[in-house]
């Protein structure tokens, strides 16, 4: 099935694309399917080698990052060549890139046209692979001066009785987040000593982020949860 809402990944890093390409798509990440689908779209990236022309290789990504496929970018080649060589072996669809604006290419349902390509690319820092968690805190830490003044320091409008929490991100599961706070490896003293539990009711609905993103979030979200009289010590 064609990829209707993609993001390209180029290899190298700030490339330089021509006025006009093609994007080729070859084979899937995970080469899932048959063992002859594999081959054949392995098969596809040596033919189009053969062909003279500039070349490139690029990630086609779905938009929500489920699927990825391993693709070329072609230029400079000749067109009647390569549309045979596509409809022949292509798996059903392909990406043209004329002054900028990205068209796809369906072979049963015809042309779609994708807007701007430069707004479609990504780079590998942009991967979702992180995510928010928050974790309750036992507030017995109020009760000990030094980590009371700190407390309130980071919390100015803290309403006396509101629940208190941790919040952070991770590239890893909130779960193995957790278990690494308790057992000290690269650990809050907040969530090691007064951790309680996780409280996915609080982030499960954040969707994964880049790290970027994450950082941006994991402040938003404890300013968020401040704003409503909450307690937050934030990673």
């Amino acid at each position: 099935m064609p990829i209707t809402d993609p993001i390209f990944i180029p290899k190298d890093k700030d490339p330089e694309f021509p006025s006009e390409f093609w994007i080729i798509p070859a084979c899937t990440i995970n080469l899932s399917g048959t063992q002859e689908e594999i081959n054949r779209r392995r098969a596809i990236i040596r033919r189009v080698n053969q062909l003279e022309g500039g070349k490139m290789v690029i990630k086609t990504v779905s938009g929500d990052w489920s699927e990825e496929i391993k693709s070329l970018a072609v230029w400079d080649i000749d067109s009647d060549a390569l549309i045979k060589l596509i409809e022949k072996h292509a798996p059903g669809f392909c990406y043209h890139v004329v002054a900028g604006e990205l068209t796809l290419i369906d072979f049963t349902h015809g042309h779609s046209q994708l807007g701007s390509f430069r707004e479609q690319l990504r780079a590998n820092r942009d991967r979702p692979t992180c995510c928010i968690y928050v974790i309750s805190l036992n507030d017995e830490f109020l009760g000990e001066r030094r980590c009371r003044q700190r407390f309130h320091k980071a919390n100015p409008n803290y309403v006396e009785g509101q629940k208190c929490y941790y919040v952070g991100m991770t590239s890893k599961t909130p779960e193995e987040r957790f278990a690494q706070h308790r057992s000290g490896h690269r650990a809050s003293s907040w969530v090691k000593n007064y951790g309680i539990r996780l409280e996915p009711v609080l982030y499960e609905h954040i969707p994964l982020l880049s790290k970027a993103d994450a950082e941006e979030m994991e402040v938003r979200h404890a300013e968020h949860l401040r704003s409503q009289g909450c307690g937050i010590w934030q990673g």
